[in-house]
């Protein structure tokens, strides 16, 4: 396969390189299917090359042992991923709820400064696991029958899959359509936790259209909206000694390129305080 698709590469850039009058008359359809051909052939060998690096740096720095202490949890059912502490709101509503029912979990991330390293749970193990190349050679060795992670595109770069995992479990944590997210985001996954019904069926077109085994879609909602609201509550008797006369923008980014942020800057933000406005800016992680 890894053939046949350089050889389409190879075949492409030929094209490109030596244009030659064609005299011939292409239909918007037949326009439309060849775009997104070569849309996919160039995505697919991007994807290609970079696996190859990481598998080229692999192989000439070399494997880190893993210690089995990390990757072996022994009676733990399920192990929640996180990239940092940007994301423990999203996964503190479920462990709070297998705290209750007094069921063992672990929870693995990538930064030192993550909150969930420091919480109080009698049922929870947590670990540091770093932050380069060593933590998905951890997570690829992993030992446990759930896997929940909030992060996409699983077996398609660096994060890969362990052959020792039963179910891995993508925990959405945007209320957005998931069509926004990057290419095969949750393919290689088994089990998808959907915020809603518009993201179950985002994914079952996805399915079709690849024609991919079919995943187990639960529509569980937005987690840290609970944070949130219990957050909201708490405060409450402070909003009230607040002066609420001015209206309050917020102003949330998001991830991609041409945000408002990136595009604008900050001076439609100050344009608003300068009208009297309050401002509320909450960039993303």
């Amino acid at each position: 396969k890894n053939i046949n698709l350089m050889y389409l590469v190879f075949l492409l850039l030929i094209f490109l390189i030596f244009p030659t009058s064609a005299f011939a008359y292409l239909d918007p359809g037949s326009g439309s299917m060849l775009i997104y051909f070569f849309i996919a052939i160039f995505t697919s060998a991007i994807f290609y090359f970079k696996g190859f690096v990481y598998k080229l740096r692999s192989f000439l720095v070399g494997k880190k042992k893993v210690d089995d202490k990390i990757t072996d949890l022994n009676d733990i059912e399920i192990l929640f991923h996180s990239e940092g502490g940007q994301y423990w709101n999203v996964f503190k509503p479920i462990i709070d709820e297998l705290e209750k029912k007094k069921i063992k979990s672990a929870y693995y991330t990538g930064k030192k400064d993550d909150p969930g390293l420091t919480s109080t749970y009698k049922y929870l193990k947590k670990n540091y696991i770093g932050e380069d190349r060593s933590s998905f050679e951890i997570l690829k060795n992993i030992k446990v029958n759930l896997f929940i992670t909030t992060t996409p595109q699983l077996n398609v770069l660096q994060f890969k899959k362990s052959k020792y995992v039963k179910n891995y479990i993508h925990l959405i944590h945007s209320p957005t359509d998931c069509l926004m997210y990057k290419y095969f985001a949750f393919d290689f996954f088994d089990t998808v936790m959907c915020s809603g019904k518009h993201q179950i069926e985002s994914i079952r077109q996805l399915e079709k259209l690849r024609k991919t085994k079919k995943k187990e879609l639960l529509q569980t909602g937005l987690t840290y909206f609970d944070v949130l609201e219990n957050r909201k509550q708490k405060q409450q008797h402070i909003s009230k000694n607040k002066n609420t006369s001015k209206k309050v923008f917020l102003v949330a980014p998001t991830w991609k390129d041409n945000n408002i942020i990136e595009k604008y800057g900050v001076k439609p933000l100050k344009d608003l305080v300068n009208l009297g406005y309050q401002v509320i800016l909450r960039p993303h992680p």
